[in-house]
């Protein structure tokens, strides 16, 4: 076994901590990986919340708004109005 100059090790191990704390810090807080996201399905979604959307995006876009802003939004409206894609019992009404 060989023998270590300690203070040197002390240095080698903190430069080693200071690499992997740069690359975890670069894998979970990098901006450019929120924007390289791949965007969620629709096919999830009924044909009245696909209407819904296409009709709220039109309106956004008739007073300036991006396309891609647009359908943003559109589809935040669709979620908040009806808690997202195809519910189970999609259809039925409310009970009375």
């Amino acid at each position: 076994m060989r023998a270590y100059n300690s203070k040197a090790s002390f240095i080698f191990l903190i430069s080693r901590i200071s690499a992997i704390t740069t690359e975890v810090f670069k894998l979970f807080f990098n901006p450019k990986t929120e924007n390289n996201m791949p965007k969620g399905s629709k096919e999830k979604y009924t044909d009245k919340q696909k209407r819904q959307a296409e009709h709220i995006e039109e309106g956004y876009e008739k007073r300036g708004v991006s396309k891609k802003e647009a359908e943003k939004r559109a589809w935040a409206t669709v979620n908040k109005e009806s808690g997202g894609g195809k519910k189970s019992g999609s259809g039925r009404g409310k009970k009375k």
